[in-house]
């Protein structure tokens, strides 16, 4: 299964991993790294997340940081919607669909 990102997903995978950087590069890379991983088991793995309140949206968070993956499954391809911290404040339901 094909794994596609929305522009709001990339922008924070890259805002992540500049935020990181500006106080050590080598574990934005690790970190970078990490979630970029778990994202690509995605490939096999689509439905390893748990459903959201949004039932068409799925979360699951990343092994050894605290960033959680919104994404949806579709007709051959898992869509990455949302990349965030856990301790943020979680988003509407709605607000978490992209594009």
């Amino acid at each position: 299964m094909k794994v596609r990102y929305s522009r709001r997903a990339v922008a924070d995978l890259v805002g992540i991993a500049d935020y990181i950087r500006e106080h050590n590069p080598r574990a934005a890379l690790a970190v970078e790294k990490q979630i970029r991983a778990s994202i690509g088991r995605l490939e096999m793995f689509p439905f390893s997340g748990r459903p959201t309140d949004d039932l068409s949206i799925r979360m699951f968070p990343i092994t050894r940081y605290p960033y959680l993956v919104f994404y949806e499954v579709l007709e051959g391809e898992v869509f990455i919607h949302h990349i965030r911290h856990g301790r943020r404040e979680p988003l509407d339901p709605g607000a978490v669909r992209s594009e």
